[in-house]
């Protein structure tokens, strides 16, 4: 699909996901798998990453999704071939052996070849390896890491890596210090062609760069053209919770269930008047709903509106005690209450 930003430049998505979900998972539902593989595009994915554990997985690959293979030996290079895969990302040492490049080269695979680099030194050290011709003639470099990047300085580099030799920057920030985002963007709004993320930011060593958290800040920050189907990561996190074991935390951003959820009174007060006080989109677009909950932050207004959105016709002149019988019984049961104790309060004060 490859998104299409306002001012006219392309920027593709590759999601490296699924190979780091069965890294350590002995899951086993091909359904589950396949649902998973046909949602990502949906979601403003291009390219899926697997190697040889997710192929042992799925076995027959889904029609219609388009992948790039994870290249570790000669082996790999029939499997793609016998799967009709033309894409391929290689450890560019690997790259070094003239046998297997030539392999490569004759079957005219589509390579990009992976440069781990954590400084801006690194990534110096790739452009002088370009410069002098020490690695392979490609089209597409992958440049992992950028974990320690404390200046825009790389940004620089990169732009010169991409327009001096010619070539097509894909980068995959590791999520290490939680920059990932921030570095996947910026590169975004560097003109730097492609991005490698991973759905919930999944990954050994510090993870990657959260897939659903790249979309949705250049969605709201670049003017994204594409009808992106963001309103999936909800069907998308079920997957991944079922593929993984691993729950999500209810406060992820742009996945998290209990993101929308507020509660204090001049907060609650703010999102009747005007929801984009506190939100920078819409909790429909990722299939999430706003939910006003009541407890002991909770003001007179939020109780009312609460009581109301029950049904509940409550004169303002009894709020106050009703507000005081909330606050106590939360405090009481040292969490918020849920409706039907809501309900419970107004009853008892009323009768």
């Amino acid at each position: 699909m490859a998104l299409r930003i306002d001012n006219g430049e392309v920027i593709k998505v590759i999601d490296r996901s699924l190979p780091e979900i069965f890294y350590n998972s002995r899951m086993s539902d091909i359904h589950q798998i396949l649902k998973y593989c046909y949602i990502l595009p949906l979601v403003g994915v291009d390219l899926i990453e697997i190697d040889s554990g997710v192929i042992k997985k799925i076995g027959k690959l889904p029609v219609g999704v388009n992948f790039i293979y994870r290249l570790k030996s000669e082996h790999d290079i029939d499997i793609c071939i016998k799967h009709n895969i033309n894409y391929c990302v290689v450890n560019w040492v690997k790259l070094m052996n003239p046998f297997f490049y030539n392999c490569l080269e004759k079957d005219e695979f589509n390579i990009t070849a992976e440069f781990e680099a954590n400084s801006v030194h690194d990534l110096k050290k790739l452009y002088r390896l370009l410069e002098i011709k020490k690695m392979k003639k490609i089209d597409n470099i992958r440049i992992v890491g950028l974990s320690r990047m404390l200046s825009d300085s790389w940004a620089d580099v990169i732009t010169n890596i991409k327009e001096n030799h010619g070539v097509n920057v894909d980068i995959c920030p590791r999520n290490n210090f939680y920059l990932a985002t921030s570095i996947s963007v910026e590169a975004a709004m560097k003109s730097v062609g492609t991005v490698t993320a991973a759905f919930g930011g999944i990954g050994r060593n510090g993870g990657f760069t959260p897939l659903e958290e790249f979309l949705m800040a250049i969605k709201v920050l670049m003017n994204i053209k594409n009808k992106l189907k963001l309103d999936l990561l909800p069907k998308l996190s079920e997957l991944y919770t079922n593929m993984t074991r691993n729950s999500i935390s209810d406060k992820k951003p742009i996945i998290g269930k209990e993101i929308f959820k507020y509660e204090s009174g001049i907060h609650a007060s703010g999102i009747e008047k005007n929801p984009a006080t506190y939100e920078p989109y819409d909790p429909l677009e990722v299939g999430l709903e706003r939910k006003l909950v009541i407890g002991k932050h909770s003001g007179s207004s939020a109780v009312l509106s609460k009581l109301n959105e029950m049904g509940n016709i409550c004169d303002k002149n009894d709020i106050q005690n009703i507000l005081i019988k909330v606050r106590e019984k939360s405090i009481e049961a040292k969490r918020d209450l849920n409706d039907c104790e809501i309900q419970e309060i107004f009853y008892m004060l009323k009768s």
